[in-house]
């Protein structure tokens, strides 16, 4: 089935819409078997397992079994993808559905606790069995676990002999490794031969700026020495020159009688002369 993408998007929106941690989308795998029904163990010859004859065709049985679980349990109208995965030991098939009930999210009316969704897995079983006989065996969840040693192309799987074309690729790959060693120390050591240039460099500049910084404190120093001894040779000449300068002593000052004699000659005032009434 095409993975429908519009179905996801308006799961999404309705999730968004009700509460942050809203369910819009539940993800069902079922796969039928384990490792050893579709495959052999593995061998050095066939490193994952070499597939049993008529295996084809019970994958065909297996995707149609789980289509039509899937419409029956969960309904066409929500069905978001239904993809086959054979990238491990067992083939199995994931379903992701949107839990959609009455334009709500509902994700608990097919997972409201262990009992239902283990009823679920009953029914699932069901539909998938009339397409490809299997029997449903309550286990570990999810079914009976993998025997970890036979899992296909896994670490303690056989691996096959290397044959001279092999032999020979390691050889060729241990040569360029070593060609790519030697460029990149070449490379390493041109940046070394850079990073030299460049410290000799800041040596030089740092050693011709300590030159001029002594050059200038020493100049400095003889500036000033010559200034005090300036000031000490106008200090002398002052000296001199207060002793060349003679003192003339400060005379009294004149008093003068000019004001008495104003005060004498400032006129009287008269009284007013009486005239007899006739």
């Amino acid at each position: 089935m095409a993975f429908d993408k519009k179905l996801l998007e308006t799961a999404k929106s309705l999730g968004r819409a009700s509460r942050k941690d809203a369910v819009f989308a539940v993800e069902v795998i079922m796969g039928v078997g384990n490792q050893t029904d579709w495959r052999d163990l593995p061998t050095a010859e066939h490193p994952y397992g070499k597939p049993k004859p008529g295996s084809s065709k019970k994958l065909n049985a297996l995707v149609a079994g789980v289509k039509e679980a899937a419409i029956a349990e969960f309904g066409k109208e929500r069905i978001i993808s239904v993809d086959l995965h054979t990238d491990e030991s067992t083939p199995h098939v994931h379903v992701v559905f949107a839990p959609i009930v009455d334009g709500k999210l509902k994700q608990k009316q097919w997972l409201n606790g262990s009992a239902a969704v283990g009823l679920l897995r009953a029914k699932l079983h069901e539909h998938v069995n009339k397409h490809i006989e299997c029997t449903y065996e309550k286990g570990a969840p999810g079914g009976a676990p993998h025997d970890v040693s036979k899992a296909a192309g896994g670490v303690s799987a056989p691996k096959p002999e290397p044959g001279l074309i092999e032999k020979t690729a390691d050889k060729l790959t241990g040569r360029s490794a070593i060609e790519q060693l030697k460029a990149t120390i070449s490379s390493l050591n041109q940046q070394l031969q850079t990073m030299f240039s460049m410290l000799k460099s800041a040596e030089k500049r740092a050693a011709d700026e300590l030159a001029l910084r002594e050059k200038a404190i020493k100049k400095m120093h003889e500036t000033r020495e010559l200034a005090e001894k300036q000031k000490q040779e106008i200090e002398v000449l002052q000296q001199r020159i207060a002793a060349l300068t003679p003192k003339v002593e400060a005379k009294k000052p004149v008093e003068s009688k000019f004001s008495s004699v104003l005060d004498i000659m400032k006129p009287v005032a008269l009284a007013p002369k009486k005239v007899p009434k006739p």
